[in-house]
């Protein structure tokens, strides 16, 4: 790294609002923020992993620069999780040189859709004398240019664009995490991503549906609530947990958990979407445990939007038998103010895109 310094602005597009984190990096790979923002895009501006609407996220972009007072630097940003295709692959072994050739006819039977038309890179996992294993990423170059158009109507170049299971691994490891594998239950407004993973290897990176806006969308067509009266229930009712450590407000009754899939109130209303990601937790957990033919996963970090609903921790965790830990992606950071912590989910990614690169500059 050029004289130890270098400056990142990491920008993440979700389906609900924009993050960015405008970073210092410093001497000996210390990262200093200097400025970090998130914003409100439409609804409909991103659907289905594709941006519909490039002149709307350019217009929240250049309104945050100019409200944080952000200079942009080396550009790092990432895909929307509806859109990525991460697979393990094994191949016959042969050399870099040679796999950047035939790559795209290689993994044709591994995505979903025509490798003529996608973007892909790989990362080469381990190799044996007879045949290899990569991660094999893949996104629809469709994709990746409606993710490229807001910062062509900046006039702004991209640097990197990374994939948001690798920021969430990068969070980890930079807080020297990632020793022994660990998972993270990433709960956005669209979706969720489950990523297993250590140090040297990402095992395990799947998404699913069940994100915040699917809560909400239940309490809307259920109890007949405009979106925003939803969002004020699902925010201040959460799960009614009594477990663990998130207490109740005082002016709501508590439930138990035994009895939450029968309540009548919004909480029975979300309860079926909660286990359905507590399912799609174990689902997972389970196939590493027989992939790896080890005892599982040393932690499980949950992050994200989604996360912050009342009672879910706890929840998860009773299905999963197994504590889970907030992953909180301001350690190790410094800051030039002062961070409010009850935003910290919100910028794991980008926060991780910026320290997959010091990383990698540092490897």
């Amino acid at each position: 790294m050029l004289f130890g310094k270098s400056r990142y602005t990491a920008v993440d597009i979700g389906s609900k609002n924009i993050s960015v984190a405008d970073i210092k990096v410093e001497g000996h790979g210390r990262m200093n923020v200097k400025k970090l923002a998130k914003k409100d895009i439409p609804a409909q501006t991103v659907v289905n992993g594709i941006i519909k609407d490039t002149a709307i996220v350019a217009n929240r972009l250049q309104e945050i620069f100019a409200e944080v007072g952000i200079k942009p630097g080396k550009i790092l940003t990432t895909v929307s999780n509806d859109s990525l295709i991460v697979r393990n692959v094994s191949l016959p072994k042969m050399s870099e040189k040679e796999l950047s050739k035939v790559i795209r006819w290689e993994v044709e039977d591994y995505i979903p859709f025509s490798a003529e038309y996608a973007r892909l890179d790989y990362k080469i996992l381990h190799s044996s004398e007879e045949d290899m294993e990569i991660l094999l990423i893949a996104v629809k170059e469709d994709v990746i240019s409606s993710f490229e158009e807001p910062f062509n109507i900046m006039n702004l170049d991209i640097d990197v664009i990374n994939i948001q299971p690798m920021s969430l691994l990068s969070i980890l490891q930079y807080q020297e995490k990632l020793d022994l594998p660990a998972a993270v239950l990433e709960i956005g407004a669209a979706g969720s991503r489950i990523v297993i993973g250590d140090k040297n290897n990402v095992y395990l990176s799947r998404s699913f549906t069940t994100g915040g806006e699917e809560f909400t969308e239940a309490l809307i067509e259920t109890m007949g609530l405009d979106y925003e009266n939803a969002e004020i229930r699902k925010k201040e009712d959460g799960l009614k947990s009594e477990m663990g450590e998130e207490e109740p407000e005082e002016n709501i009754e508590p439930i138990d958990i035994e009895d939450l899939g029968s309540s009548t109130g919004s909480s029975g209303i979300i309860i079926p979407l909660a286990y359905n990601i507590a399912d799609e937790l174990n689902r997972s957990l389970d196939f590493f445990a027989r992939k790896k033919g080890e005892n599982g996963v040393d932690k499980i970090y949950i992050t994200g939007g989604g996360s912050k609903l009342k009672g879910l921790k706890s929840l998860l965790e009773s299905e999963v038998d197994q504590e889970i830990e907030r992953l909180n992606p301001f350690n190790n950071f410094l800051f030039d103010f002062e961070v409010d912590e009850e935003v910290a989910p919100y910028f794991s990614v980008v926060l991780g895109l910026a320290a997959s690169e010091v990383l990698d500059d540092e490897s």
